[in-house]
């Protein structure tokens, strides 16, 4: 009889001397982990040849506040958690070996722990775990054919289990962990809890092993657990037959109440059980005791207390060996304790400096306009770094740090906010009379997945927040501004930041005609009438506007984009401040003055009188009124995005604009990636990445710089398609052409990312872009749109200007009209045709809408530019989805079953608009 402990033992030595190659079809590269204060900790990061990341785990970063401990209950198959079983994977696996083997990024969500799968990172210790006793022999569990499982080892083999009893007569007999697994599990923990800040604390053995409820323990725990805590009705990982004191002592944890954290609201701490009390039973009729003499009434005490005794403060929580945290009143605080050896000299304390006044004037106009500076960073969880993204806490800790209220290496996290201010309840519409601009909103679901005040933003008054969003909304979850009522979270509080007093500028926009004299003041634009003439100078000039500086000719700018950033908060049918006249006076003085406008006239209500406006520059003349009063007119042609060639801008319209029609004139031709002409060449230094398969990107960003070089009248002959000087490059390969322009040294490749690892790398989208907006002179990150809520109208607003290059879930594509309530898309790859359909029913439409057989109107287009499957037409209104998969010829029944489950869960029906993200326009500046 072949026992499977030497088996499993031998397996794990093999792995443990291998230099990169494991079973399975794993390998592995060593990465470290910082430890603080110790060496760091080496992690194997596997991967499996055919099996990405995202085929057995969601790649959705989330934050996370707990690691739950695990046993493999089997024998270490690396592809058991890799793939096999679709998405049921971990985080780690600790060997036998002692080694630490990672398969998913920290940040991502895998399938491990039922409920608490969100917010946790999950560790398996490679172990049997539970055996049964049969002639001597210790078998693992079997299955539903017999009762036990394969032999594992004998009975007289005292070091391989251990017989401890525990909650029925069939639990008595456990594997043991090797002691180098205990000493990985230690230093994975430390890790891990070092690089999440998540609390290194583990409940007391009293409640360690009881199951946590779902809605009301599992949203406040916050350290470390295990799987009987989760679902304790079917798990038996961990029980107390693990040595908790050895795996207490290796990660340095301590032992308290996970689920009452003081910084995060001071809840009262979590009482255990308790057994209810025995009524007293009723005695017998004895024969009467013999009654004692009356005792002298006593006067009542006299009351020392007029109002209720004040309710417990909770009890302090150690987070390490040396520092205490405990609440008094309505802050947390931290007691440190110094440990000496004898002898020592006793530290003395530091000199005392004043601090800096809360309520310094300035300090929260300060705070809102470095929120304001971060707009468009898109959202990373955890993080507080620009260049890699924010997340609610990242950005207001940033922001404090600016203004003085934290020093720069502090780290900010949303319990220490919540700790420092801490939320209250209330009505988000009706913020408490306390709560001014720069106050934070707190955002949580309140179920499993989230913290009820893990999630803050900060608020501008007049119903708005500024900040990135965890759960979607526009932008994708950019750092944005957002009206209270369009965030897709629940509202859990609002807190007051004492530390930046209560002085502020920034109130409510006004809903009635603003007081004279009153200063209205639009985001991200100076407040000096000169600076702010020269800011709006350069967004015109940025946007192929004409400017007037001659004395008296007035430049009247409405930047519609500052819609939604306004300081002030605009209200619908209300005062928009984002117009702007900008003249010089007779004495030479730059001046701007802001000035009534409305967005749209369609929603204001008064609309006579005001125009519709849109980016670019307005040339006004000052003209007599009555009474010998001064009013702006329009004066000449009116250069704007809505302008047809030579045409001045429209007159507002009464009433809601109609919903048209927007068509780049001529339609796009395309450039397709099966073009036979370059689709098998390498795209970038990757000799798999090719441009058939991943040349989406500089393809639809090549056909539009052609449209704006050879096809549109008015810029046509103005703009030469970007052509490296002496280039081999055939002149009809736009797209190698285009990119040995922009990169010559790459000889026709685009530039990739992450040079250090070719796995991971792929098209520079960004260089790509900044790359076409310096051929066609515009500005750095001009190309970048914001389409706004309404996102039909930013789109719109976006092919007055030219054809819009959008990413489609993985995939680019080129929007280059609108008509009969369908966009008009140029497909490079095919994807939409042949992988997306309507929700409802039916396939995506291969015609262009357009005059003639549908294609390009120019004459026959070169190669396949003019195959009609890459012009698509899809319905505004209707939900899409992805076709479901077809099974492959050498594919199971069972997995393939599998893989459309898997698929199933994830596709959910979205409208293309609110499914697309990195719009990018682009236009030839000052060209027309």
């Amino acid at each position: 009889m072949k026992l499977q402990l030497q088996v499993v033992n031998d397996r794990w030595a093999d792995r443990a001397a291998s230099s990169g190659e494991l079973d399975d079809g794993v390998s592995y590269v060593a990465e470290p982990w910082e430890i603080p204060g110790e060496s760091p900790l080496a992690v194997r990061f596997c991967t499996r040849k055919g099996y990405p990341m995202s085929s057995f785990c969601h790649m959705q970063e989330t934050p996370k506040r707990a690691v739950v401990l695990h046993h493999t209950s089997g024998f270490g198959h690396l592809g058991t958690l890799m793939g096999n079983h679709g998405f049921i994977s971990i985080h780690f696996m600790i060997g036998r070996d002692g080694n630490v083997y990672r398969f998913v990024n920290t940040e991502y969500k895998v399938n491990h722990a039922g409920p608490f799968n969100t917010g946790s990172i999950g560790i398996e210790v490679d172990n049997i775990g539970k055996l049964l006793l049969k002639d001597g022999i210790l078998y693992g569990e079997g299955g539903e054919k017999s009762k036990y499982g394969a032999p594992y080892c004998k009975e007289d083999d005292k070091s391989a289990y251990v017989e401890k009893q525990w909650r029925s007569k069939n639990e008595k007999y456990w594997a043991t962990w090797t002691e180098a697994q205990y000493v990985g599990v230690g230093k994975l923990l430390k890790a891990i809890c070092h690089k999440h800040q998540i609390p290194k604390m583990i409940l007391p053995d009293e409640h360690r092993f009881e199951g946590f409820d779902e809605h009301q323990d599992m949203p406040r725990f916050r350290g470390i657990c295990h799987h009987v805590n989760i679902t304790p009705g079917n798990r038996d990982d961990l029980g107390p037959y693990v040595d908790w004191d050895k795996i207490i002592s290796y990660a340095g944890l301590s032992v308290g109440d996970c689920f009452n954290n003081p910084a995060e609201g001071g809840a009262p701490a979590k009482k255990p059980a308790q057994k209810p009390e025995k009524k007293p039973e009723a005695k017998k009729q004895d024969a009467p005791k013999k009654q004692e003499p009356a005792r002298k009434a006593q006067p009542p005490a006299p009351s020392t207390r007029v109002e209720d005794p004040p309710q417990p403060l909770p009890a302090p929580v150690q987070v390490d060996a040396r520092t205490v945290r405990l609440r008094i009143g309505p802050r947390p605080g931290r007691i440190a304790l110094s440990v000496r050896k004898p002898g020592e000299p006793i530290p003395t304390s530091p000199a005392t400096s004043a601090p800096s006044s809360p309520a310094a004037d300035g300090k929260r106009d300060d705070f809102l306009r470095a929120a304001m500076s971060f707009l468009g960073v898109p959202y990373k969880a955890g993080s507080d770094k620009p260049d890699q993204g924010l997340d609610g806490p990242g950005l207001v800790g940033l922001c404090l740090k600016r203004v003085g209220a934290f020093k720069a290496e502090d780290e900010v996290t949303a319990p220490l906010l919540a700790g420092l201010y801490p939320p209250s309840g209330g009505d988000p519409q009706n913020p408490p009379a306390r709560i001014v601009p720069g106050d934070l909103a707190w955002f949580g679901s309140g179920d499993h997945d989230r913290a009820s005040t893990q999630h803050p933003m900060i608020s501008l008054g007049g119903g708005r927040l500024v900040g990135p969003l965890a759960e979607g909304g526009k932008d994708h979850g950019a750092v944005q501004v957002i009206r209270i009522d369009d965030v897709p979270d629940h509202f859990a509080g609002w807190s007051h930041l004492d530390d930046l007093g209560m002085a502020t500028a920034q109130t409510q926009h006004p809903g009635d005609p603003p007081a004279a004299g009153t200063q209205l003041t639009a985001a991200l634009l100076p407040s000096d009438p000169a600076e702010r003439y020269e800011a709006l100078k350069k967004v015109v000039g940025d946007r192929g506007g004409k400017w007037k500086s001659g004395k008296g000719e007035v430049n009247l700018v409405g930047i519609q984009d500052l819609q939604d950033l306004c300081y002030r908060s605009p209200m619908r049918g209300g005062w928009n401040d984002t117009l702007f006249a900008c003249f010089v006076d007779q004495d030479g003085n730059k001046l701007s003055l802001e000035l009534r406008a409305s967005l749209n006239p369609g929603h204001d209500e008064d609309p006579k009188g005001a125009w519709n406006l849109c980016n670019g520059s307005y040339t006004f003349k000052l003209a007599g009124g009555q009474g010998g009063s001064k009013q702006l007119v329009p004066e000449g042609k009116i250069k704007g995005w809505c302008d047809s060639p030579g045409r001045g801008a429209p007159a507002p319209q009464e009433g809601p604009p109609p919903a048209g029609e927007a068509v780049c004139t001529p339609p796009m031709r395309m450039l397709p990636q099966w073009d036979g002409r370059w689709n098998g060449d390498t795209l970038h230094d990757v000799d798999t990445c090719t441009w058939q398969n991943s040349g989406c990107h500089p393809c639809s960003v090549a056909a539009v710089l052609r449209w704006i070089a050879e096809d549109n009248p008015a810029t046509a002959g103005k703009f030469a398609f970007p052509t490296a000087p002496g280039s081999k490059i055939s002149a009809d390969c736009y797209p190698l052409r285009m990119c040995e322009a922009f990169w010559p040294d790459l000889g026709g490749q685009v530039k990739s990312t992450n040079e250090s690892d070719p796995k991971k790398r792929s098209v520079h989208h960004p260089a790509l872009g900044e790359a076409a907006e310096q051929a066609l002179g515009m500005s750095k990150d001009a190309r970048k749109v914001s389409l706004g809520k309404d996102r039909l109208a930013g789109v719109k607003k976006a092919l007055a200007r030219g054809p819009l290059v959008v990413c489609m879930p993985g995939h680019f594509v080129v929007i280059h009209g609108i008509a009969d309530g369908k966009l008009l898309i140029v497909d490079p790859g095919n994807v939409l045709l042949n992988h997306w359909e309507y929700a409802d029913g039916g396939g995506i439409e291969k015609k262009m809408g357009m005059p003639g057989d549908g294609r390009w109107e120019g004459g026959k287009p070169a190669g396949n530019e003019g195959d009609s499957r890459g012009y698509v037409r899809v319905a505004i209104d209707r939900k899409i989805k992805k076709k479901p998969p077809t099974k492959n010829k050498k594919e199971t029944g069972e997995a393939f079953q599998k893989r459309k489950e898997a698929f199933d869960k994830s596709n959910d029906p979205i409208k293309f608009l609110d499914g697309i993200s990195s719009p990018e326009s682009y236009w030839l500046a000052g060209g027309g």
